[in-house]
């Protein structure tokens, strides 16, 4: 399989919340259509309130520096090394994790790369380098708003 081919696969296989709503709604009957419109629309606004609520933390944290807004999201997985070769793919020995942590506030990013020998991913691990992200946190910062990108816009937590 070709680099071009490949990344086509990678594409159909990849169907967006939204891309699966507009395919049954193309395939649906008239009476579901409108039932999954209005669930498609909801949706939406939902994920449009999520983007209007960090936009205004945002504001809100460049106007006080007690308050941080940080971003943060665990990346698709890296085979180590990087294989091109559909075959090679399956037969590697080593995943490499990424979980990016990115400071809305000052636009700064932190990366805390692991491979799977030193842990996996799960909510252990990944807690443990959120807290270790917090704990660096200058002491004058009183509120932290944490969103987790791109996965789940919508929602946005407060500690």
């Amino acid at each position: 399989m070709n680099k071009t081919s490949q990344n086509n696969h990678q594409k159909r296989i990849h169907v967006t919340h939204c891309d699966q709503y507009a395919l049954k709604i193309t395939l649906s009957k008239d009476d579901d259509k409108a039932v999954l419109q209005q669930s498609l629309d909801a949706h939406h606004t939902l994920a449009d309130e999520g983007y209007v609520a960090k936009s205004e933390d945002k504001k809100l944290s460049t106007s006080d520096d007690s308050i941080v807004v940080l971003a943060f999201d665990m990346q698709q997985c890296l085979s180590t090394p990087n294989l091109d070769s559909s075959v090679a793919l399956y037969k590697r020995l080593l995943w490499t994790f990424n979980l990016p942590f990115h400071n809305c506030t000052s636009n700064q990013a932190h990366c805390f790369m692991w491979c799977e020998v030193d842990g996996g991913r799960g909510s252990n691990q990944v807690a443990s380098y959120v807290a270790r992200h917090l704990s660096s946190i200058p002491p004058h910062v009183k509120r932290v708003i944490i969103t987790r990108i791109p996965v789940d816009k919508t929602k946005i937590k407060t500690c």
